[in-house]
């Protein structure tokens, strides 16, 4: 097991354990903030894949986003299909109302009926003719209050047998208790219902945000001939195992549905030199199963125009690869790699693009430690200090 600052790796059923090889090219490997499709080629423990999860980790956030304005270009449209139809509780609120101003109409009916009543109960009054001044005769004046009177008591019964009409009718208690009825209702259905239809407008832009935050986030996949159950399990345990996937299988026979804005391997690069007895140990180190012009056509396949294609080499196989990839791809980027100070390189960092660079690249140089035991150069601390614990 190897504990690196944000993840670990555990390699006991891998032939290849972690080295200071695939470190070198996870931290070295150019990355740009457009970049969302990284395939890592030869992935073994998964280490390189998972530096550069961690790299990658803020690419495709709104905030990168702000700050690259380009880089959303790439991203495919949300779905701008028909919005769901509403369901059933959506629309309660608007039931609710109707109800309520069909109790309402009902309760201001009856009324309309008690009035209608009452009107009907009074005679219209008649003028009497005025004799002798403004009082009339006598008995016009009885016969008045007579009429007076027995329209008072008509009134009084209609007005009563209306009310006992409509009480029998309602219950005794028509408004109040329609009134009672479409409140309960209301507060009920209504309050209920529109946190109903808050909690699915949150739940809708949450998964929108989810989904934008998916699509934009960067995708790195690893790929290997032998088993890539322990890499699997490195990135499950991981903070990007969303981010991560791995593929068994032959980079020569690997056609997914897109290309890559970024290619990273640490390839089996021995040609000559005697084979392990172990034949997973065979199949890591030696370019038997994938030798450089396969690697080469692989590139050359699944690199999208703009790509970029990383490897890191021994200083000898480095110029051989170079060789093989002329006229299909130019090296964009070179660094040897030294030990200590006064040793040879041992290992060289290469990049690769589909176009001719339109002036020679220089060599760059990284010394690793300064040959104190134990001791390492600051440009070496600078380029892994966010992996090692030591760092």
């Amino acid at each position: 097991m190897f504990r690196f600052k944000r993840f670990t790796i555990c390699q006991d059923r891998c032939p290849m354990k972690v080295g200071t090889d695939g470190v070198l090219i996870g931290a070295w490997a150019g990355l740009r903030p457009g970049d969302r499709q990284i395939l890592d080629i030869g992935t073994g423990t998964g280490l390189i894949a998972l530096m550069l999860a961690q790299r990658t980790e803020g690419f495709g956030t709104e905030d990168d986003a702000a700050a690259h304005p380009a880089a959303p270009a790439i991203r495919p449209p949300l779905s701008s299909g028909p919005q769901p139809e509403p369901d059933r509780h959506s629309l309660r609120t608007d039931d609710t109302a109707v109800p309520g101003n069909r109790s309402a109409a009902c309760a201001t009916g009856a009324a309309n009926d008690t009035g209608r009543a009452v009107q009907a109960a009074i005679p219209t009054e008649q003028p009497f003719p005025a004799a002798d001044g403004a009082t009339g005769r006598p008995e016009e004046r009885i016969v008045d209050r007579t009429a007076d009177d027995a329209a008072d008591r008509t009134t009084d019964r209609a007005t009563r047998g209306t009310a006992d009409e409509t009480a029998d009718r309602t219950g005794g208690q028509a408004p109040r208790d329609t009134a009672n009825e479409t409140a309960d209702r209301t507060t009920d259905r209504a309050p209920r219902d529109t946190a109903d239809e808050t909690a699915d407008r949150t739940a809708d832009n949450a998964a929108d945000r989810t989904a934008d935050r998916a699509i934009r986030g960067v995708r790195i996949t690893g790929i290997d001939i032998g088993d890539v159950s322990q890499a699997c399990e490195n990135a499950a345990a991981s903070p990007w195992g969303d981010r991560v996937e791995f593929v068994r299988c032959p980079v020569q026979a690997f056609r997914p549905d897109r290309r890559y804005d970024l290619i990273v391997s640490n390839p089996p690069f021995f040609v000559d030199s005697l084979t392990s007895p172990d034949a997973e140990r065979t199949t890591a180190r030696h370019a038997v199963k994938l030798p450089f012009e396969a690697l080469r056509d692989a590139v050359v396949r699944l690199l999208t125009e703009e790509g970029r294609f990383a490897v890191v080499l021994p200083s000898d196989e480095a110029a051989r690869f170079e060789r093989i990839c002329r006229g299909a791809l130019f090296a964009s980027r070179r660094t040897a790699v030294r030990t200590t100070p006064r040793k040879a390189p041992k290992r060289m960092l290469l990049e690769f693009v589909r176009q001719a660079p339109d002036r020679e690249i220089p060599t760059g140089e990284l010394t690793i430690g300064t040959g104190a035991h134990e001791t390492y150069t600051p440009e070496y601390r600078a380029l892994t200090g966010d992996f090692y614990l030591k760092f």
